[in-house]
């Protein structure tokens, strides 16, 4: 019986042009409600929370940025808020094996030139995605006009169940 409900429930939803979208609308708190309603936008570092350096920044600048914000990267961004690069973590301990002194040097020499991006209004499920194909840890958002808004780690997708 309970068989024979679910495939006449499932024929219902389809005749009725019911979509995983419209699930989600009525389930917003349940899994499929947050993949399908959650955008980068909605958990995106921003303000305070959101290093974000000069790209001619010594790397002790961009570190002590990355302190405040207690954040695993800082964005370079020049003055009409383009991006110029991102300097992670990473960046400075391979940095540092080679120079000891990288502290005094330009961020520019040690920084990844083409960071991986997402538009804010995309899904935050497929920022998901991307930090799973990519292997990384941070996402940096921009606005439709390809300025710097924001950026996503790892952290904030685990803060809100997506991953």
């Amino acid at each position: 019986m309970l068989a024979i409900c679910d495939a006449l429930a499932m024929v219902l939803l389809e005749v009725r042009g019911f979509r995983d979208e419209d699930f989600a609308a009525l389930h917003p708190g349940g899994n499929l409600g947050k993949q399908l309603l959650t955008r980068v936008a909605d958990i995106m570092r921003t303000n305070k929370n959101f290093a974000t350096a000069d790209p001619g920044a010594t790397v002790d600048e961009c570190l002590f940025a990355m302190q405040k914000c207690k954040a695993g990267a800082v964005v370079l961004i020049d003055g009409d808020r383009q991006l110029a690069g991102v300097f992670t973590h990473g960046d400075f301990v391979r940095g540092y094996r080679k120079d000891r002194q990288i502290g005094d040097s330009k961020v520019f020499k040690h920084m990844s030139h083409d960071p991986v991006t997402i538009d804010q209004d995309t899904l935050a499920i497929n920022a998901v995605k991307i930090i799973k194909n990519h292997r990384i840890d941070e996402i940096i958002a921009l606005d439709s006009k390809g300025k710097v808004v924001g950026i996503i780690d790892v952290q904030d997708l685990s803060r809100v169940d997506l991953i």
